[in-house]
């Protein structure tokens, strides 16, 4: 069921349902990990360390097609993702938050955590964003589902680090 917002909470049983009802799924596996990196990681894709969305395409059968961007991490910085300090506070368990991150942004300046839902002036960035060739799971049915995983994750990088190479300037592009 979509919540609000058009959204459904990330489980195995809701990528299930959606798929079994015959409709696309938009996966962030990377979640708050992912769209909350460091800045001095902007140009790292975070593997999020499983491989369910990859052991759902294979039983359902469905394609991945990768979406990689390069620079909306330049729109404002991520000093500190404060990982370590989301598992002591119990976050992840609690809340399903695996970031309490530390960063700079217009007009507030070091923000923390809760704070980084204040609306903040991004900085002037180019984001480019890409869509990959679909990659279909019958092919790696043998291999696994770690093994395309790999895979999956292995293009997404190359994508970017293309993206990065591409640009003529740092952050603004």
């Amino acid at each position: 069921r979509l919540n609000r917002i058009g959204m459904i909470r990330t489980s195995a049983l809701n990528a299930r349902a959606v798929l079994q009802a015959g409709h696309k799924l938009l996966v962030f596996p990377g979640g708050d990990r992912e769209s909350l990196r460091p800045f001095a990681r902007r140009k790292e894709v975070v593997h999020p360390g499983s491989d369910a969305v990859a052991r759902m395409a294979l039983a359902f059968d469905a394609p991945l097609v990768p979406l990689v961007s390069a620079g909306g991490h330049e729109s404002f910085v991520v000093l500190s993702d404060g990982a370590a300090v989301a598992r002591a506070l119990g976050l992840p368990r609690r809340f399903h938050v695996n970031v309490m991150p530390t960063a700079l942004a217009l007009p507030w300046g070091l923000v923390w955590g809760p704070g980084l839902g204040l609306p903040y002036l991004p900085l002037p960035a180019k984001v480019t964003a890409e869509v990959g060739e679909a990659i279909a799971p019958a092919a790696w049915r043998a291999a696994g589902a770690e093994a395309l995983t790999d895979h999956v994750f292995g293009a997404m990088q190359s994508t970017l680090d293309r993206l990065y190479a591409e640009r003529r300037w740092p952050v603004v592009g």
